[in-house]
């Protein structure tokens, strides 16, 4: 497998995932945390809320990189399994480069596909006979 092929393969197979952290990271708690830290460390405001509302974005940062480590590192383990067993990672969005090694029964399944007749619609009588 290519190692320009991995990051597609990624985005392919954990897109909702990525796109759910992403979201959380840029466009909700981190801007947030960015903010409230500037307003905590240059300009020395402090309340309670501010300080809860800060730690609440510390944690589902912090949380989110760690979603976003523990999906790398399932999706690096099991790019390493299957290379080791020898088989190709296809991802459902993109033709697979390994269907032409297919087995003698795959062949054989596929040439009964394609050897099926095209189904017949049937008629119904017409009410105007």
């Amino acid at each position: 497998m290519s190692t320009r092929r991995i990051p597609s393969l990624l985005l392919c197979r954990y897109s909702a995932e990525l796109w759910n952290i992403g979201v959380s990271l840029f466009i909700q708690d981190g801007p947030f945390f960015i903010v409230r830290s500037i307003l905590m460390g240059h300009f020395r405001i402090f309340n309670q809320m501010l300080v809860f509302f800060t730690a609440k974005n510390i944690l589902v940062v912090t949380l989110q990189l760690y979603r976003l480590a523990v999906i790398t590192l399932d999706f690096r383990a099991t790019i390493l399994q299957k290379s080791r067993k020898g088989e190709v990672s296809c991802c459902p969005c993109e033709p697979c480069e390994a269907s032409t090694h297919a087995t003698a029964d795959q062949d054989t399944k596929m040439k009964e596909f394609v050897a099926l007749p095209p189904k017949q619609e049937s008629k119904a009588p017409s009410e105007d006979q």
